[in-house]
């Protein structure tokens, strides 16, 4: 059983329904999709890919991505992606692990004769062109493909194929963000990856209907497992900051999204524009999603969903902002921490010396280089494997777990998401980040406009915080552009000083 599968089985029962809309309009079925798929995998055979094959994959978030990735994976072939966010540096990195091919448009294969790791590769790989116009030639051509009957021919020979690949073979080598370092390799099993979905199934189960927006390439495969239509981004995912919000709100009006799965980032400019009336739920994370933000959204949308996870161990957790009770609203507004609810129901959390560890079957248990596991991987007395998040946090009576922020961002007895919760709900505050000064003790970063300094200066002396920095923006993650980047706010910080 796989994650691809399940996807010809879920083609097999609505053939017609769309799966698929490009950034351009272009819409696919998910039979369409499935033929695709068929037909991609008899290309990447005869190409020489087989059952282990490692292929570092650069295409762009669009269908031919998706019908790609289906496609290597009924074959048993291992997909690697680069981290998109270290751009072409994050493509060397992922090719110096051992890459048996690189599938890109040719173009990108040029450029990387630029790159020692890149030359390397000796088999160039690009998807068929035209493929579902070609395969719907075909099927009119030859009969073989009657309408509303897409388990036909070829494509029963691949969904056989990939069903018979076992649980345990590796599907996918991901890279983390590298916010706390290098990006490590992470290698995600077909079990793996069913298991993370069996994880996301009670958010993301659709409603009859469901057109969803999803700014999380990875998550479109959840989608498609349950069987909504997916409108793929029309905006660099890399910049959600810089993303064109007229035109994203546009491409979702015109395809009638019915919700949308955004980084925090892109939900605090979603807040202050007209959201499409269709837009009945928005889930956002990949970075903290601030009860200020959520109470915002909660206005303008019916259901919202805040989400705990990370590269490792997705979801950990999740709330909407439904299910927060007056109690808790006040308890973040003092500096108690982010509720993100109880821990998903196959997940299991401990907390140790104010630290998150997490274990199950969606949760990783060692990266591809098993030096470095020590840092973030604990064995118990019974011999399972937990992860640290590297985050603190706290579980309250009732089971939940409340986040604290990065441990390596804690002063003293002060926590990030403590302060910066409290510190943006103040006058003209646009984002927040509690650290330290030269002696240790704490210093609170804000950015918005410096004629409120004064006012900030105020009410930080008042939570017990005698220094604030002004920024005009903020060291923020690569990824989601929603997380302190505190490598590079240490770093602006000391430049200040030296000025000083």
């Amino acid at each position: 059983m796989t994650l691809v599968s399940d996807f010809f089985r879920r083609a097999a029962q609505h053939p017609a329904r769309t799966a698929l809309i490009d950034s351009d309009g272009a819409g696919v079925s998910y039979g369409e999709l499935a033929r695709m798929v068929a037909a991609q995998s008899g290309h990447f055979r005869r190409a020489g890919i087989g059952a282990g094959d490692r292929v570092l994959v650069t295409l762009k978030v669009a269908v031919p991505l998706y019908a790609s990735l289906y496609a290597l994976w009924s074959i048993g072939a291992v997909v690697v992606f680069p981290e998109p966010a270290m751009g072409f540096t994050g493509l060397r990195h992922a090719a110096r692990i051992h890459i048996d091919a690189w599938l890109a448009p040719p173009l990108w294969r040029v450029i990387g004769l630029l790159a020692p790791e890149l030359r390397r590769i000796r088999r160039g790989l690009s998807p068929p062109p035209g493929v579902a116009n070609d395969i719907a030639a075909d099927d009119r051509a030859t009969g073989e493909v009657e309408t509303g009957d897409i388990v036909t021919g070829d494509i029963a020979t691949v969904a056989a194929a990939a069903a018979a690949v076992p649980p345990e073979a590796p599907a996918l080598i991901f890279f983390t963000s590298g916010s706390t370092g290098r990006p490590k390799a992470i290698v995600y099993t077909h079990g793996f990856i069913l298991a993370q979905v069996a994880g996301l199934t009670p958010l993301f189960r659709p409603q009859a209907g469901e057109v969803d927006l999803c700014a999380f390439p990875l998550f479109v495969l959840a989608c498609l497992n349950l069987g909504s239509t997916n409108v793929l981004p029309n905006w660099d995912l890399r910049k959600p900051r810089q993303a064109p919000l007229d035109a994203i709100l546009a491409h979702a009006r015109r395809h009638g999204v019915t919700r949308m799965l955004l980084q925090p980032a892109l939900c605090e400019r979603l807040v202050n524009s007209d959201i499409p009336p269709g837009v009945r739920a928005v889930l956002t994370g990949g970075g903290p999603v601030y009860p200020d933000l959520l109470r915002r959204l909660a206005a303008h949308v019916a259901e919202v969903y805040s989400v705990y996870g990370s590269t490792e161990a997705e979801p950990i957790a999740h709330v909407t902002a439904g299910e927060i009770a007056p109690a808790d609203w006040a308890a973040m507004a003092a500096g108690q921490g982010i509720l993100t609810g109880p821990p998903a129901p196959q997940v299991r959390v401990r907390i140790v010396d104010d630290e998150i560890l997490v274990t199950g079957p969606n949760v990783n248990k060692g990266y591809l280089d098993p030096a470095q596991d020590a840092a973030t991987k604990v064995t118990d007395d019974a011999g399972e494997i937990w992860h640290r998040t590297g985050d603190a946090g706290r579980l309250d009576a009732q089971g939940r777990l409340w986040l604290l922020g990065r441990l390596e961002g804690r002063v003293g007895g002060l926590f990030p998401f403590g302060v910066e919760a409290v510190a943006r709900q103040w006058p003209h505050v646009e984002s927040a980040a509690l650290y330290r000064d030269e002696t240790g003790q704490p210093l609170l970063v804000l950015t918005g406009p410096a004629s409120s300094l004064d006012d900030w200066r105020q009410r930080a002396r008042a939570i017990g915080i005698g220094t604030v920095v002004h920024l005009e923006a903020m060291p923020l993650d690569r990824r989601h552009a929603s997380k302190i980047e505190y490598v590079q706010l240490r770093a602006v910080l000391a430049r200040l000083a030296r000025r000083r």
